[in-house]
């Protein structure tokens, strides 16, 4: 005698087509909850990353006037770099604009860093206009036809001669996140527009 009874052959056919219909959507639902849990994860991941790459902007041991001890932009992406992976500087411009556009977003799964002045443009500055925008280390370059002009802190102002000091400088990071589920990923491209993660650090410079 068995401890469990066998179920009629049209039980078992309704549980089969039961199961059928439910079993896909419960898929669904536990691979949207994982999504959901890592889109988390990222974002608290670059949202520390971009403070650490700030932190490290805006500090200095240098001696009144001098440079040689002032940050650069490789020195916040590698502080960036040692608390998440694959984000690296901007390719484009790394001290702006940010180009916000579908165009603009980085690689799947890929982040850039951005390092710019307070708030962070979005379009092209004026280069007789352009405040300071990068760490007090960074060279200073021109600007180009995309991207504006690099201005490390220290620099005078437009139309002013004396050098700026405790400025504010945000570091921004941008990651292109890309779902595990099949149907959000269908989802995103079906209306062409990437899941972007963006994260921000703001603080005033030490020097």
């Amino acid at each position: 005698m068995t401890l469990a009874k066998r179920l009629p052959d049209g039980q078992r056919s309704q549980a089969m087509v039961e199961f059928a219909l439910i079993g896909p959507i419960v898929l669904l639902l536990l691979f949207f909850i994982i999504d959901f849990g890592r889109g988390i994860y990222y974002f608290v991941t670059i949202d520390n990353a971009a403070n650490e790459g700030a932190r490290t902007a805006v500090r200095s041991s240098a001696e009144p006037g001098t440079s040689a001890t002032l940050p650069r932009n490789s020195e916040v992406v590698g502080s960036i770099q040692q608390h998440t992976a694959a984000v690296f500087l901007s390719q484009d411009c790394p001290n702006g604009p940010i180009d916000t556009s579908t165009a603009g977003s980085p690689p799947p799964n890929v982040g850039w860093i951005y390092i710019t002045e307070v708030p962070a443009p979005t379009a092209k500055v004026n280069p007789n206009n352009q405040p300071p925008n990068a760490p007090g280390g960074q060279p200073a370059i021109g600007a180009t036809a995309k991207c504006d002009a690099i201005v490390p802190v220290g620099t005078p102002l437009p139309g002013s001669q004396i050098d700026t000091t405790n400025v504010a400088l945000q570091v921004t990071i941008r990651y292109n996140f890309v779902p595990v589920t099949p149907v959000i990923q269908g989802l995103a491209n079906t209306i062409n527009v990437p899941l972007v993660l963006q994260a921000y650090a703001i603080y005033r410079t030490e020097y």
